[in-house]
């Protein structure tokens, strides 16, 4: 086993053992006890439903270069997720959902990777806006998130710019033959497509840690969780840990702790996300067969 292959299991393990020596265990279980079953059938109906969103943004992006079906494309996106409770990071199941996409369109590798990449784009300019919303509807001491928002969106604007720039390039260059499938989505109109549909997709699938905070602190403990979940997210991505478990949870009660959050219900917002997040990605299991058979006959032929 390879030393990154353990980073990954050991980040975790010493994430939630440190949590559990700062944490109120006594405190922590009572704040278990009074979520509402109201509250889990609404997160569990945010679990099921959240493929379909992240399938219907895969499918209307998808349809710049090719054609991938709704079912298609939500499959992909349960596939992703799955690999993403094995795999280094929130964002290691993508390998899966590449492969999906190039299987069931026919297209390139090189395609659904573009297409994946712009949503992973999209969705990192999205994560930041909707941090800056939130850091407009809290108190002043939260400048400081608002601030570094807004020097991470200016630095993420000049990938914008790159799709523009990608447009110009011959595309018998070598440099042009990776980019053709950029330069299709990198029209005014496919880029305010993306980012709308990965704003829609990134509100709605953080929702989970907001409502478990809005029904265990009320508003303003939401809202603080609210400004820090896009921060978690993007945190969460970094590839030292299975799954961003341990990762996101630390996160969840660092930043917290800066907001105003008691660390029982930041840890419990970062246990409740990752719940969720797994959820949605159990139906990988049977997925993962059809994906290797689909596999298996490309080759054979």
């Amino acid at each position: 086993m390879d030393g990154k292959r353990v980073l990954s299991f050991v980040v975790p393990l010493v994430s939630l053992f440190v949590i559990t020596l700062i944490i109120d265990g006594e405190q922590f279980v009572d704040l278990i006890l009074e979520i509402s079953p109201f509250v889990l059938v609404l997160i569990v109906l945010i679990s099921i439903i959240r493929p379909f969103a992240g399938g219907l943004r895969a499918s209307i992006t998808f349809n710049d270069l090719g054609k991938l079906s709704i079912v298609d494309a939500t499959k992909g996106y349960v596939l992703s997720m799955y690999g993403s409770i094995f795999l280094p990071s929130a964002i290691g199941g993508d390998l899966l959902r590449i492969e999906h996409m190039s299987r069931v369109t026919g297209e390139s590798r090189n395609v659904s990777l573009t297409v994946a990449g712009a949503e992973r784009g999209a969705g990192l300019l999205s994560l930041i806006a909707i941090t800056i919303v939130f850091s407009l509807l809290v108190e002043n001491q939260l400048a400081d998130f608002r601030e570094m928002s807004l020097l991470l969106f200016s630095l993420s604007s000049i990938g914008v710019m790159i799709l523009f720039i990608s447009r110009k390039t011959k595309p018998e260059s070598f440099i042009g033959k990776m980019l053709v499938p950029l330069a299709k989505l990198s029209n005014p109109f496919s880029i305010m497509k993306v980012f709308s549909l990965s704003l829609f997709f990134q509100l709605f699938t953080l929702s989970v840690p907001i409502v478990v905070a809005y029904a265990l602190g009320g508003l303003e403990i939401a809202l603080a969780i609210g400004l820090v979940t896009p921060l978690v997210a993007i945190i969460s991505t970094i590839p030292i840990s299975i799954g961003g478990l341990g990762l996101r949870e630390a996160s969840f009660v660092g930043m917290g702790a800066i907001v105003g959050v008691s660390s029982e219900i930041a840890f419990l917002c970062g246990i409740s996300l990752s719940s969720s997040l797994v959820l949605s990605g159990i139906p990988g299991v049977f997925f993962q067969q059809e994906l290797i058979t689909r596999s298996g006959k490309s080759e054979s032929e």
